[in-house]
């Protein structure tokens, strides 16, 4: 008696939660997510006001004298930087069609031998923990239970270990790995090599000094591998390089080997009073790395926009635009190709309309001659040592042109409208559940 009493109180709750909530779904209460859409000139200006947005934070960084921006962190100290693709990074619009046209410049400015059954890597886990030193497994692919036990033991502190994705592609990932193996005095897994994981021993793993592991980079330093082992590899790459029947691609590929196994590794420390002081310093160091690169790689221009500007005018003054809208478009990219320089000069508190007309009358004769915001003068910008790297200017300017066109033909925007929350429910029915516990202990 008492169970069926139980039995027709538990069918009576659920049918009272049923018919509330439809009643619920028929006063709206209930609602889903739906896509907004914008059309034409509307959808277009609000992709432009998120690009202004964006683009007026970032303009603030330029120059010596460049601004620095703040930027609220999730946890810690707030981080104050003067690098213009941190604060591009760092922004979010409420507004989510402005969000799109901001995250389109953002996104402008970035299974074979895998290792998946937790059996593959039993033996080396082992091996690091009777030798009580940290294990980093460079594979090309790493998941399901091997992943997930390496993540586990190192959640639990039991085991410092790490997972790194091999770099490269197809032959040119294996030549790597071997490089890694004779720089640390290593092996290469490989079942091309009949060298299976799961027989690991201690003797067969590398050794290095340090390895540091980021989100794009992972730097070995001091490898324990032989001198003469490492110096023979080398030698073997300059081989191939120097085969007439290598082609250019190949060539490039073994050049950055051998740069990796042959060139020096510098450690930069930086210092400061504060952890807010040695994260902006550190941003300061890691611009002036990548900018050196660039450099190394295509060239250099005089700096502060000055090539931009010295250039446009040679490349422009002959254009004959056939019609209006050619003019207008021309005239469009004279106004923007001399942003980069007026907004170094404004950020020093200077006017940049009157040194950009100095630089496109006066000196449009020197290339190299430019304004030194630092000191408030004109100067021979490659003799004062004020540079820009050909690359970074070559592909901002066509990154920049291609967001625009995109821009500029655009029609319509779509986003994810947020869902409408409803009123709550009326109060009673499914909170007499709690009573039910008095019930079913009578049985």
């Amino acid at each position: 008696m008492q169970r069926a009493l139980t039995s027709r109180t538990r069918t009576s709750v659920l049918n009272s939660a049923t018919s509330q909530f439809r009643q619920g779904a028929a006063l709206g209460q209930v609602r889903y997510a739906h896509k907004e859409l914008k059309f034409g000139v509307e959808a277009r200006a609000a992709l432009l006001t998120g690009v202004e947005t964006l683009a007026k934070a970032v303009s603030t960084t330029l120059g010596p004298k460049g601004r620095n921006v703040l930027i609220e962190s999730s946890f810690g100290a707030p981080k104050i930087t003067k690098d213009g693709v941190t604060v591009a990074r760092a922004i979010t619009l409420k507004d989510k069609f402005e969000n799109l046209g901001a995250r389109l410049v953002q996104d402008v400015a970035s299974k074979t031998n895998e290792i998946s059954a937790v059996q593959d890597i039993i033996p080396a886990l082992e091996a690091s923990t009777q030798a009580r030193r940290p294990l980093v497994i460079i594979a090309e692919d790493i998941e399901g239970e091997a992943l997930a036990v390496c993540i586990l033991n190192k959640l639990r502190g039991q085991l410092q270990v790490a997972a790194v994705k091999a770099p490269g592609f197809g032959d040119n990932r294996k030549s790597i790995l071997g490089d890694l193996a004779v720089l640390t005095n290593g092996t290469v897994f490989s079942d091309e090599l009949d060298v299976k994981l799961e027989k690991a021993t201690p003797d067969m793993f590398g050794s290095t000094g340090s390895i540091t592991i980021t989100k794009e980079d992972t730097i070995f330093l001091n490898g324990e591998g032989n001198k003469d082992a490492l110096a023979q590899r080398c030698e073997q790459i300059r081989g191939v390089i120097n085969d007439p029947t290598t082609s250019e691609y190949e060539k490039e590929k073994l050049q950055e080997r051998l740069a990796k196994l042959s060139g020096g590794v510098a450690v930069i420390k930086v210092g400061g009073s504060s952890e807010v002081e040695v994260g902006e310093k550190k941003d300061r160091f890691v611009d002036a790395l990548n900018a050196t690169r660039a450099a190394v790689e295509e060239g250099i221009l005089p700096g502060g926009g000055t090539a931009l500007i010295k250039a446009s005018t040679n490349a422009l003054k002959d254009l004959k635009p056939g019609n209006f809208d050619q003019q207008l478009g021309v005239s469009i990219i004279k106004n923007a190709i001399t942003r980069p320089a007026r907004n170094i000069v404004e950020n020093a508190g200077l006017e940049g309309s009157v040194v950009v007309g100095k630089l496109t009358d006066e000196f449009a004769g020197d290339f190299n001659k430019g304004f030194d915001s630092a000191k408030g003068e004109y100067v021979d910008m490659i003799a004062a040592g004020i540079l820009d790297p050909l690359k970074v200017v070559r592909t901002g300017l066509r990154d920049a042109s291609g967001v625009a066109s995109l821009l500029g033909t655009t029609e319509v925007a779509i986003v994810e409208a947020p869902e409408e929350k409803g009123p709550g429910g009326p109060p009673g029915g499914m909170g007499g559940m709690g009573g039910m516990g008095g019930m079913g202990g009578m049985m």
